[in-house]
């Protein structure tokens, strides 16, 4: 009986460290005074402070202060075995106002360590807990309490849990963490450039990232929200407690504390939207990674720090981030220059990343052109590396259309001996193109037929049904052989009220099936290609377009007929709501399905046209 009473206790103990209500203190003060607060209270090393911390119960814990049965130098520094005291659960749950009274308690709580060698400090930043860092950052003695045992800083957590507003004021109040390193040489700018998301150009706010999403006009109606959309950050800054203060040195007939007023209110207005509450967190995201790259690149003063250490402009470069790129750049030029440890420049990787933006901003500098001719430690040229498998910009027929497009621009672009060139395996580009492609080329081939398969459904059915209504006009033929005006002709041709209607009728009948027989050829075509390496660049792409813009084409037609059909027959329809409606539909399905491939042929017709000091005919076949 003794032993059920003892687990009933801690039961209502538990409970009641979770419930926040004045009457709950009692029996907390009873299950401390029969047990105490030191006694491990589940399997994972937890006291009861621990668990009054998770809740934020701080009533509780003033309670048991004033009762005088809590021992500060014990009970608040007891861990649990991950070596967590109080004060870190609190801080990391949130529960501020239990961090104050646990540092009014005994302030060198700020110094406590977990088996990690995080002080509560550290964690607070981990977790993004602003208001829990303005608690501590006051109360720390010394330096070390901003790193971890693995010798990562509050300013490494801050950038790589991306709270980037926090990591700005942790920058403003300890501008020497910019430089520091962690036992593996990583800095802040590090991370950062391992952070492809938090950059515009790494989003689905980007227009390069046009297709990411299942629909592309909601993706462009996102993107124009997107820009639109006002950022905070420039409007404040930080004084040396870590405190926002408004800024007064703008150039405006407004104070900027009503400027960062009305911006907020705006975005108070937004987050009641959660689709526009999506679109304006990524942008404050973006432009607070922004913002923290200026500063952190204002703070570089030396680039050969990073020459054998782990380099950001090289991650940069492989995660895309040009914005990261550019910033380092800007600064120090010659840092264009690095290698990775496989002796690839930035170019090499940016072609090996089918980094279109990347690559056009780095061959537009005339400096960088002659890294175009660079080999890497494996004997890859640069059109070895345009040979792999990538990913595309956007929904195209199939990544082997951005492959051989990606392919030809970059031997339009490379040294003439390139072609003919072999790495180290012995292998030529064009070897190792098909090589890599055999299995991709077999799949697209399949995929393309597939789906031309269907649309070639669709066309037939659209097809059968103009054609057989072309015999079938509304109204009839004339059956009377005694009126040669009329006989075997349409009846209400022959009448002046109604010749108008039928005539725009047969033409609407006539241009779907125009337009069906252009499909349905186009389609044809795809499906008899030899689908050779070459056809996926310009060919099928192509057809595609005018097979759907035909298909498109002849739906419009069709129910343009439909509604000259109802007009004749006097039905009485509301035209604007019946087939306004269809045809936006229509127009958005088709928009949706043709705008990247249409975004592609403008790059690839470009790429062909832009400089062909090389012939190319037979490098694929």
């Amino acid at each position: 009986m003794a032993s059920t009473g003892a687990v009933v206790s801690r039961s209502a103990a538990y409970a009641a460290a979770a419930d926040l209500r004045p009457e709950s203190v009692a029996k907390l003060c009873d299950f401390w005074r029969r047990e105490g607060g030191s006694l491990p209270f589940d399997g994972r090393g937890n006291t009861i402070l621990h668990f009054l911390a998770m809740h934020g119960n701080t009533m509780a814990l003033k309670e048991l202060d004033d009762k005088k049965l809590i021992l500060p130098s014990q009970d608040l520094w007891k861990a649990n075995h991950r070596g967590d005291t109080p004060i870190h659960e609190a801080v990391r749950f949130g529960k501020d106002e239990f961090v104050k009274k646990m540092l009014d308690l005994d302030g060198n709580l700020v110094s406590t360590r977990n088996l990690k060698g995080e002080t509560p400090l550290y964690v607070a930043t981990k977790c993004g807990n602003k208001r829990a860092f303005n608690l501590l950052n006051p109360r720390s003695r010394s330096d070390r309490e901003l790193v971890r045992q693995d010798g990562r800083t509050v300013l490494h957590a801050a950038v790589n849990e991306e709270y980037y507003n926090l990591a700005i004021k942790i920058l403003t109040l300890k501008p020497e963490l910019a430089s520091a390193r962690d036992e593996k040489g990583t800095t802040a700018l590090y991370l950062l450039a391992l952070k492809p998301s938090s950059f515009q150009n790494g989003s689905s706010y980007a227009l390069r990232n046009l297709g990411c999403w299942s629909s592309v006009p909601l993706q462009l109606v996102a993107i124009l929200i997107y820009i639109c959309l006002p950022t905070v950050i420039g409007y404040e800054k930080f004084d040396g407690t870590g405190e926002e203060q408004s800024r007064n040195q703008l150039p405006t007939t407004l104070k900027p504390s009503l400027r960062l007023k009305l911006i907020k209110a705006f975005t108070g207005f937004i987050k009641v939207f959660p689709w526009l509450r999506k679109c304006d967190e990524a942008k404050q995201r973006h432009a607070c990674a922004m913002k923290l790259v200026k500063m952190l690149m204002d703070l570089e003063d030396d680039w050969s720090n990073y020459t054998g250490r782990r380099n950001p402009l090289i991650d940069a470069a492989r995660n895309r981030i040009i914005e990261l790129v550019e910033a380092i750049l800007a600064k120090f030029p010659f840092a264009a220059y690095t290698l990775d440890g496989d002796g690839k420049n930035i170019v090499h990787i940016a072609v090996e990343q089918k980094d279109r933006v990347l690559y056009d901003y780095l061959t537009s500098i005339p400096a960088h052109k002659d890294m175009l001719t660079d080999i890497d430690k494996h004997g890859n040229t640069v059109l070895h590396l345009a040979t792999n498998v990538g990913s595309s910009p956007g929904i195209l027929l199939n990544q082997m259309t951005w492959d051989v497009c990606w392919f030809k621009r970059i031997f339009y672009d490379s040294l003439p001996h390139f072609q003919q060139y072999k790495n180290e395996e012995g292998k030529t580009p064009k070897e190792m193109f098909k090589e890599n492609h055999s299995t991709l080329q077999e799949s697209a081939a399949q995929a393309i037929k597939d789906m031309n398969n269907g649309l070639m459904l669709v066309s037939t059915f659209i097809g059968t049904v103009n054609y057989a209504a072309l015999f079938t006009l509304p109204g009839g033929y004339g059956q009377e052989k005694k009126d040669t005006k009329t006989y075997g002709k349409p009846v209400l041709l022959s009448k002046e009220e109604t010749k108008s209607e039928l005539t725009h009728l047969m033409w609407y009948l006539l241009l779907s099936l125009f337009s069906f027989l252009i499909s349905m050829t186009s389609m044809l075509s795809i499906q008899l290609s030899r689908f050779r390496s070459s056809d996926f660049n310009i060919a099928l792409p192509l057809r595609f377009i005018v097979a759907m813009t035909a298909l498109f084409s002849s739906a419009v037609f069709t129910s343009l007929a439909a509604l000259a059909a109802f007009t004749l027959d006097r039905l009485e329809v509301n035209n604007h709501w019946l087939f306004g409606p269809g045809i936006c539909g229509m127009a958005l399905l088709y928009s949706d399905t043709i705008s990247i491939t249409v975004i592609y042929m403008y790059y690839a017709l470009r790429y062909s046209f832009r400089n062909k000091g090389q012939e190319i005919l037979d490098l694929l076949i």
